[in-house]
């Protein structure tokens, strides 16, 4: 795999703070929430392309999305995997990663984030 970190231009990476909540468990019969961990990446932000938001639902193609690339992993929404998803704040809104890709050429991955009104 090609390492394409050097690709990433100084000036374009931002600072951003992840809230990461790790998956809930019953502890002795009652239900105990996961932790929150606070994760700081370095990340290329962008506006999506069509192309990017076919992943999307249909329902949410029309939220205001961004797209991060960066070589940290991020965690997007997942049922199978019993996780939530990261959240974290840019320019004044709050967003929730949806969908995470890791690029076949390089070592970073693509996610989609869909900000949150709520």
């Amino acid at each position: 795999m090609n390492d394409v970190t050097d690709a990433f231009d100084p000036e374009w990476l931002v600072d951003i703070e992840i809230k990461r909540t790790e998956a809930g468990e019953y502890v002795d019969g009652r239900w105990q929430e996961g932790w929150l961990n606070l994760v700081e990446i370095k990340a290329v932000v962008q506006r999506p392309s069509a192309r990017d938001l076919l992943v999307l639902p249909g329902g949410l193609r029309t939220e205001s999305v961004i797209k991060l690339h960066s070589t940290s992993i991020l965690q997007g929404v997942s049922e199978n995997d019993e996780t939530t998803a990261d959240k974290f704040e840019y320019e004044g809104g709050n967003y929730m990663v949806h969908s995470v890709t890791a690029q076949s050429v390089g070592v970073y991955y693509k996610a989609l984030a869909i900000r949150q009104y709520a």
